[in-house]
């Protein structure tokens, strides 16, 4: 059994309130036949319908029987010709078995990457199809349906996802979809409620950016159903493509902190293809480690590599900040060290700092370096210190659990610039049924939080 299986065996779902991801489209990709109508012929058998006669055929079967070609003219995908009899099934997507309910036959669209070698992000995991009754499922709300794939242990590739078939379903449905490509994912998930990198999300959309206090909190979109008929409906992914950005600060930068300079938690926002940073921007993306120290650039000097991930392709202006006097809400906190173009009137992202993320881009490491320091006229504040185990950031994975040798993924980044482990570093190892864990990524070196080392390689089944 995976280590995502396990996870998602005790109360993944109970976090979760997520969907798919559209850029502004509609959550129909492509839509089946309708089924026969009631008028229709009898329903075919499981063996094949036979082809109908001028007085009204026999109905096409599940298995794709002929149609009718009598009466009514019904073609395979709505039915034959006569009267009476209960209503024939979509081509391949079998009718309900209640004629008072619906059935769904549910492909899906994910979007293509260029996937790496890293078990991370090498386009294999695990699926898991959740339908509700409601558009906004917390962790208390049971689904009608539940599907995982695979059924049982190991991985299926993003790009070879099977149909999935649904019976007994009401006329409105709701359907929440992960794929987890990066296992950590879904422990984070899980524990935090936040989504990760290497992960596809279907159900929702995010067209007009995303959330990043409540992004798993948006709204699923609906899909009509029609009683008696099974209805073909594929449902498009979108990925969250991994970007690394290395933070780095102006050496000639003064913090208001001089206790503790450039110690606390570290973030950066995408805000797709706006420069300004203004009081109610939209998110493309976000990224952060709890506690960190951004060093002064330099060469020999490793910068804060802060984790996390884009929506969609094209340009991502990035904007990364410190916050110096500790965790804050808002973008513009006081004494937060933050990149800015310093020749533009007002608050805009520096040309440098944009990403650009071709259609296929899959994961990106991109350097950004803080110039500025936010004045609000707040006046001094109680300096802040990360804490001296410092705070990680989030570790690669392990291989798959199906057996075999499974390499852990790299350790998180190190901690403050006491040092201290990775937390966020320890990579899991081989399967869950006998791979030994990765170790932990190793101590963060002193003054410029170290990277984490790699997890060791998991025992085979």
């Amino acid at each position: 059994m995976s280590r995502i299986r396990l996870m998602l065996g005790a109360g993944l779902v109970a976090a979760l309130a997520v969907n798919a991801c559209s850029d502004g489209d509609e959550e129909i990709l492509g839509t089946g036949g309708s089924s026969g109508s009631a008028s229709g012929g009898s329903a075919g058998t499981t063996s094949g319908g036979s082809a109908g006669s001028t007085s009204g055929g026999t109905a096409g079967t599940t298995s794709g029987g002929s149609a009718g070609t009598g009466a009514s003219g019904g073609s395979a995908a709505m039915g034959g010709g006569g009267s009476g009899g209960s209503a024939g099934s979509t081509s391949g997507c079998a009718g309900p078995t209640d004629a008072t309910k619906s059935s769904l036959c549910l492909s899906f669209d994910p979007e293509e990457m260029d996937l790496g070698t890293d078990p991370d992000i090498d386009g294999m995991g695990n699926l898991v199809v959740r339908i509700y009754d409601t558009a906004t499922p917390t962790g208390t709300t049971t689904p009608l349906a539940q599907m995982m794939v695979p059924s049982s242990s190991g991985e299926e590739s993003i790009n070879s996802l099977p149909t999935l078939n649904f019976d007994d379903l009401p006329a409105s449905v709701y359907i929440q979809a992960l794929f987890f490509d990066n296992p950590l994912a879904a422990n984070v998930l899980a524990t935090r409620g936040i989504p990760l990198w290497g992960m596809w999300i279907g159900g929702q959309s995010f067209g007009a950016g995303i959330d990043p206090t409540g992004m798993m909190q948006i709204p699923l979109n609906e899909l009509k159903l029609t009683a008696g008929e099974a209805r073909e409906f594929t449902l498009s992914m979108k990925a969250l493509r991994r970007l690394y950005v290395a933070v780095t600060r102006d050496p000639t930068l003064t913090a208001f902190d001089t206790a503790s300079p450039f110690d606390g938690p570290v973030t950066w926002a995408s805000f797709g293809t706006e420069k300004s940073i203004s009081a109610a921007p939209q998110y493309f993306g976000v990224g952060a480690l709890e506690c960190s120290t951004v060093p002064a650039a330099s060469p020999t000097v490793m910068p804060a590599i802060v984790p996390g991930f884009v929506i969609g392709a094209g340009d991502h202006y990035i904007s990364a900040r410190v916050l110096d006097y500790g965790p804050a809400m808002g973008l513009l906190v006081h004494g937060a060290a933050i990149s800015k173009d310093l020749a533009a009137v007002g608050n805009e992202v520096p040309e440098a700092n944009k990403v650009v993320f071709a259609a296929k881009d899959y994961a990106k490491t991109h350097a950004v370096m803080l110039n500025s320091i936010v004045d609000t006229g707040a006046g001094p504040q109680a300096s802040f210190m990360c804490p001296a185990g410092g705070s990680g950031g989030m570790g690669g994975s392990g291989g798959s659990s199906s057996g075999g040798s499974s390499s852990g993924g790299t350790g998180g980044s190190g901690g403050s610039s006491s040092g201290g482990s990775s937390s966020g570093g320890s990579s899991s190892g081989g399967s869950s049924s006998g791979g030994s864990s990765g170790s932990a990524g190793s101590a963060g070196s002193s003054g410029s939080g170290g990277s984490g080392g790699s997890g060791g390689s998991g025992g085979t089944n």
